[in-house]
């Protein structure tokens, strides 16, 4: 970070604070409406549990979002204790999976309980699961929302495949390719697929798969994936069944 930047920082939370202080939330809500999330981050980061809270609750509600998944866990822990049950509730919902195990690993147990007993059926389900797996693993790290497709699905299927999972999967650029048993038989990239004839069966333009089993360490499938100059390694269960996409 630059000194431009830190002061722009330092003369921007001194305005935050001067508001707060005042209680003056209109003008708090004017100051904040404008500015990029990036720079709103380090501002969370100077204040206390309740300025932080009171000046969360004032955002809109992508930027807040957005503010809360760049906090450090043990930061959006405390925001947690700051906000009502309802707005706490909604916040976490709307994480992602792997977003939330993180997050449940520092906030008290108490909170956790609380926290996981509030998500819908499906939400609590995939986030539980992550859970299930070694602190610091592969598993813990992983997204259960991906985009997979067959092995003899043709490319239209596929790419249709693709567009229906485009809102909820974090990365669709890097495929796993599925036998009938989900076990990880291939790798397609999103570009191979645009590029390929409608009809093509996906088989004829997968590559060898390299994966990572989700109970190794997480750093160390981030390691060989940068080593491989690969965009993500599918994560895979003692059997090689996809389980889940990288979210480091």
């Amino acid at each position: 970070m630059t000194t431009q930047q830190i002061q722009t920082i330092d003369e921007l939370t001194a305005d935050i604070l001067q508001q707060l202080a005042s209680e003056d939330l209109a003008a708090l809500a004017t100051t904040l409406a404008p500015l990029p999330d990036a720079e709103l981050v380090p501002v969370f980061e100077r204040l206390t549990l309740r300025q932080r809270a009171v000046m969360f609750r004032l955002l809109p509600k992508e930027s807040a979002v957005a503010i809360f998944d760049a906090l450090d866990p043990a930061l959006q822990g405390d925001l947690l204790e700051g906000l009502h049950d309802a707005e706490v509730a909604r916040l976490f919902a709307e994480l992602d999976p792997d977003d939330r195990a993180w997050l449940l690993e520092e906030v008290p147990a108490a909170l956790a309980t609380r926290l996981l007993r509030d998500l819908p059926t499906e939400e609590r389900a995939l986030t539980a699961a992550l859970l299930g797996y070694p602190q610091g693993s592969a598993g813990r790290r992983m997204t259960p929302e991906y985009v997979s497709v067959r092995e003899h699905a043709t490319v239209a299927v596929a790419l249709d495949r693709v567009r229906e999972r485009l809102a909820d999967a974090e990365t669709v650029y890097t495929i796993p390719v599925l036998d009938n048993a989900r076990h990880v038989v291939g790798i397609v990239s999103l570009r191979d697929l645009l590029g390929a004839d409608s009809k093509l069966e996906v088989a004829a333009l997968m590559q060898e798969p390299h994966t990572a089993k989700a109970t190794e360490q997480a750093e160390d499938a981030a390691r060989r994936c940068t080593d491989l100059s690969l965009l993500a390694l599918p994560i895979v269960d003692s059997e090689e069944r996809l389980v889940g996409m990288p979210g480091f």
